[in-house]
């Protein structure tokens, strides 16, 4: 059977962090190009959609080979979560292709150093357990850690152990969430059947602060020395 992929990049134009995060320059390129040039490199031949309200995003995603989808307004401000968003783009590109799609990629922006070969083993491995409704990016996050209730800071854990000695916990990366399309029905994107993929550690960096973006312009400025 042949498995028609859809992958949908959701770029906003404002950002609080990071003003216009999407657009700005990390070693030579704007943040989103790594993400399009990665989802591209697929071997799984994917439609590669950018979903964003802005003119200019959209202008720069079709420059580096992407497709694209103009958000509504109303999906655009900072307290929309993404299963609208996504959900939203799902139907109108279906219904412009009139093409009927197995899987839906989400991809964040924010992770320009996931490389095409850990998204194809992802799905690869989607497509091989079936009994999965989604899998998620994740990494092994296994720390102790404090939460906070009624004012007063109280641990997450019953008793200081080592590390190795903790209940393995993972944190997602926000670099990529795989769906079944029949999900939207219910109008979400989480199943009740999720795995996580655990992605390797130079890939797991989720640019939210100057901070990440430093990490992440350090690893691409290496492999570019590496390379050449």
């Amino acid at each position: 059977m042949m498995n028609n992929i859809l992958i949908i990049i959701p770029a906003r134009g404002g950002s609080k962090g990071i003003p216009r995060k999407n657009l700005r320059i990390l070693n030579g390129y704007p943040l989103i190009y790594y993400v399009i040039k990665t989802s591209l490199l697929s071997k799984y031949d994917p439609d590669v959609y950018v979903s964003s309200d802005d003119d200019e995003i959209l202008t720069i995603a079709k420059k580096f080979g992407a497709k694209v989808h103009k958000r509504d307004k109303n999906l655009a401000d900072g307290k929309t979560t993404l299963d609208p968003v996504i959900i939203d783009a799902y139907v109108e590109i279906s219904k412009k292709n009139r093409k009927t799609y197995s899987l839906v990629i989400t991809i964040q922006p924010t992770s320009p150093l996931l490389s095409a070969k850990t998204l194809d083993d992802a799905i690869t491995h989607f497509l091989e357990h079936p009994e999965f409704e989604t899998l998620i990016s994740a990494t092994e996050d296994t720390h102790l850690s404090w939460g906070k209730k009624g004012g007063k800071f109280i641990p997450n854990y019953m008793k200081r152990v080592n590390r190795q000695d903790l209940p393995p916990t993972f944190r997602e990366t926000g670099a990529f969430f795989i769906s079944r399309p029949e999900l939207f029905k219910k109008n979400t994107r989480i199943g009740k059947k999720v795995d996580l993929y655990i992605v390797p550690d130079q890939e797991k960096i989720d640019v939210d602060t100057f901070e990440d973006w430093s990490i992440c312009e350090f690893h691409l400025k290496r492999k570019k020395i590496l390379f050449v």
